[in-house]
C-alpha cells in the first residue's frame, strides 16, 4: 500500500482523539463549575481527579487549587495551584480569589505581588480590576473611612456590568472595604474578635476603655463598618458581602465562637448562598509566616529525615596524639 494513502486517515484519527480530549476537559470544567456553584465541592474534586494526568489543564489545577485551599491541611497546596495558573489563565474570578485569599491569611506581601506592575506587565497594569485590586492594598496599608468608603464611590454604571474582567473585583467591593474597616479596628482596638462591634452596649464599653486620644479614629471605624454592614434587603450582592463578612469577624489566629444570634444568621447565609469560599471556608487561617526565613517549620517537620548524627565506635576519628611517630623507628617482628 502506498504510504501517502495512511498520513490522511492517520491524520484524521490524531485530530479526532484531540478533538474528543478537549471536549472531555471542556465538560469536566463545566460540570465542576456548576458543582462549585451549588456548594458540592467534595464531588467537584472528586470529578476533577478522575480525569487523567495526560488529559489535565491549567482550568482544572486552578479549581483544583480552590477547592483545596477551603480545608487548613491543604490550604497551601491549594495557594500554590492558584497562584502557578493564575497568570496564564488570566482569570479574574481566580484573581479575585487568590487575591481575596492571601488578605484573609494575612499573606499581605503576595497579594501586593499578585496585582504588581512586575507581575502582570504593563499591558494589565490599568486594568480596571488590577487597579480596584491594588486600591484595596492601598486601603489595607492605611485603613481610614475614606478609603474604604472609596471602593465603593467609582462603581460602574449598570450598562457596564457586561464587563467580564471587571466584574469579580467589582462585586467584592463591599466585602473589601468591610475587611480593611475590620484591619483598622483590629489594631485600633487591639481585640482579636470583632463580634463586639455588633453590640451597642459592649461597643460604647469598648470604646470608653480606650485613652482619649484613640477614641476619635475607632468611632470613625466603627461607624463606617456599621455603615456597610447595614444593607438593603433587595441587595442580594451587598447582603452576600454581609455573610462573608461575619464569617470572617471571629479571630485570625484562634477559633472562637461567635454570639448566637451571629451564628443563627451565618446559618441562613450558608443556605442562600452555597457557592460563596468564605462561608465554606474553615476558619482561622493564618499563613502570615509562611514566607519568612523559617516559615517552613511550620509546615513541615523535617525532623525525622535528618536524624542527630552519632558516629558508630568503629568509624570514629583517630586522634592524632594516636598515630606513630614518623621519626621513630618501628620495630618489625623477626
Amino acid at each position: 500500500m502506498n504510504r501517502p494513502s495512511l498520513i490522511a486517515p492517520l491524520l484524521l484519527f490524531v485530530a479526532g482523539a484531540l478533538f474528543s480530549a478537549c471536549d472531555r476537559q471542556r465538560a469536566v470544567v463545566d460540570y465542576a463549575e456548576d458543582m462549585l456553584e451549588a456548594g458540592e465541592f467534595e464531588r467537584a474534586l472528586e470529578l476533577i481527579n478522575r480525569v487523567d494526568s495526560i488529559h489535565n489543564t491549567p482550568e482544572l489545577d486552578a479549581m483544583r487549587g480552590t477547592i483545596l485551599s477551603l480545608e487548613p491541611s491543604t490550604m497551601v497546596d491549594g495557594i500554590f495551584l492558584m497562584n502557578r495558573t493564575v497568570d496564564g489563565l488570566d482569570d479574574p474570578r481566580l484573581r479575585r480569589n487568590l487575591f481575596q485569599l492571601y488578605l484573609d491569611t494575612r499573606l499581605y506581601t503576595n497579594a501586593g505581588q499578585l496585582v504588581s506592575g512586575e507581575r502582570v506587565g504593563p499591558e494589565k497594569f490599568f486594568r480596571r480590576d488590577i487597579v480596584r485590586m491594588r486600591s484595596v492594598m492601598r486601603c489595607f496599608e492605611y485603613p481610614d473611612p475614606a478609603s474604604a468608603k472609596k471602593l465603593l464611590e467609582d462603581l460602574p454604571r449598570k450598562e457596564e456590568k457586561n464587563d467580564d474582567f471587571f466584574a469579580p473585583a467589582r462585586d467584592s467591593s463591599r466585602l473589601f472595604a468591610l475587611l480593611c474597616l475590620g484591619r483598622g479596628i483590629r489594631n485600633a482596638s487591639k481585640e482579636a474578635d470583632l463580634y463586639w462591634v455588633l453590640d451597642n452596649t459592649k461597643r460604647d464599653e469598648k470604646i470608653k476603655s480606650l485613652p482619649a486620644y484613640s477614641r476619635p479614629q475607632l468611632e470613625g471605624l466603627v461607624a463606617a463598618f456599621q455603615e456597610l454592614m447595614t444593607v438593603p434587603e433587595d441587595d442580594d450582592l451587598a447582603r452576600r458581602s454581609r455573610c462573608e463578612m461575619m464569617a470572617r469577624m471571629g479571630s485570625e489566629d484562634v477559633a472562637s465562637s461567635p454570639p448566637e444570634a451571629v451564628q443563627q444568621e451565618l446559618s441562613e447565609c450558608r443556605e442562600s448562598y452555597p457557592g460563596s469560599l468564605v462561608l465554606r471556608r474553615i476558619w482561622p487561617a493564618n499563613l502570615d509566616g509562611l514566607n519568612a526565613e523559617k516559615g517552613g517549620p511550620m509546615l513541615f517537620d523535617e525532623s525525622p529525615f535528618f536524624p542527630v548524627y552519632v558516629p558508630r565506635p568503629e568509624f570514629e576519628p583517630v586522634a592524632e596524639d594516636s598515630l606513630p611517630d614518623p621519626n621513630y623507628p618501628v620495630i618489625r617482628p623477626q
